[in-house]
C-alpha cells in the first residue's frame, strides 16, 4: 500500500511543501542509502507518529547502518528520559563539564521518545546547546517522536527552530510487505520457521509493529515449548 508523506524543508524563510507516495519499506531503503553527507544535508531529521509505527526500531536501523557502513565512528543512540536522567545526574555529582564535554563529541546523536521532554524547559535548554554544537561541528541529529516536534507548544521557541532547519517524516503504520519482512527477520535471528499462511495471518492481526513483534515471539515460545516436549 501506498502512503502519502508531507515533509517540510525550512531554509532561510522559503518553505518548500513536498507530497510524494512512498512505501514503508521503500522509505526505510532510502534513509538506509543516505551517506553522512546526505543526512548532514537535511540535520535534523525528525521521525513522527503513533506509537508502534516502528520509529524505533528504524532509529536503530539507520544508527547500525551508518556504523556498518563506517560513516560514523562515536554515536549515541537513547531515549529523551535517559538524556534528562544523565542531565539531572551530572548537576547532582557537579559533572556538568564532564557531560557537556562528552555529549558533544558524538559523531551522531539518536533520540527516542522525544516527546518525554514535554514541558522540561531546563533540559530543553540543555539539548538545545548540545545538538546545535553537534550540528555545528557536523554530527547527524536524528529523532523519533510521537508528536510532531514542530508543532509540540511546550518547546522553548530556539529549540523548535533549529528543527525547522531541518526534515520531518511522518511515519505510518507499516504496509504489510513490511510487517512481512518484520516477521521473517525474526524467524532469520532465531532460526526458526513458520509456514507462509502463518506469517500472513501474524501480519493481519495487528498494524502495531511493536504488538507483531509481541505475537510472533509468542507463537515461536508456544511452538518451542511443544517441539520440546
Amino acid at each position: 500500500m501506498q502512503v502519502s508523506y508531507v515533509i517540510f524543508f525550512l531554509r532561510g524563510d522559503i518553505m518548500k511543501t513536498n507530497t510524494f507516495e512512498i512505501s514503508s519499506t521503500q522509505l526505510l531503503e532510502k534513509l538506509k542509502s543516505f551517506s553522512k553527507q546526505d543526512y548532514e544535508k537535511y540535520n535534523p531529521i525528525v521521525l513522527y507518529g503513533n506509537s508502534g509505527t516502528g520509529k524505533t526500531y528504524l532509529l536503530k536501523t539507520l544508527c547500525n547502518t551508518l556504523k556498518e557502513k563506517n560513516e560514523i565512528n562515536s554515536f549515541r543512540i537513547f531515549s529523551a528520559e535517559t538524556f534528562l536522567n544523565d542531565f539531572l545526574v551530572s548537576i547532582k555529582t557537579a559533572k556538568i563539564d564532564e557531560f557537556r564535554k562528552t555529549m558533544r563529541a558524538y559523531d551522531a546523536l539518536f533520540i527516542d521518545d522525544f516527546e518525554f521532554l514535554y514541558n522540561k524547559q531546563a533540559c530543553q535548554e540543555e539539548l538545545y546547546f548540545t545538538i546545535n554544537t553537534l550540528k555545528e561541528i557536523g554530527s547527524i541529529i536524528i529523532v523519533a517522536s510521537n508528536e510532531n516536534v514542530k508543532e509540540m507548544s511546550n518547546l522553548i521557541p530556539k529549540l523548535q527552530n533549529f528543527f525547522f532547519q531541518g526534515l520531518e517524516i511522518e511515519i505510518p503504520f507499516p504496509s504489510i510487505s513490511f510487517k512481512k519482512e518484520t516477521v521473517k527477520n525474526i524467524l532469520l535471528k532465531n532460526k526458526a520457521e513458520l509456514d507462509s499462511k502463518e506469517v500472513i495471518k501474524i501480519c493481519n492481526r495487528t498494524d502495531n509493529l511493536s504488538e507483531l513483534v509481541s505475537f510472533t515471539n509468542e507463537l515461536l515460545f508456544i511452538q518451542d515449548s511443544i517441539s520440546n516436549k
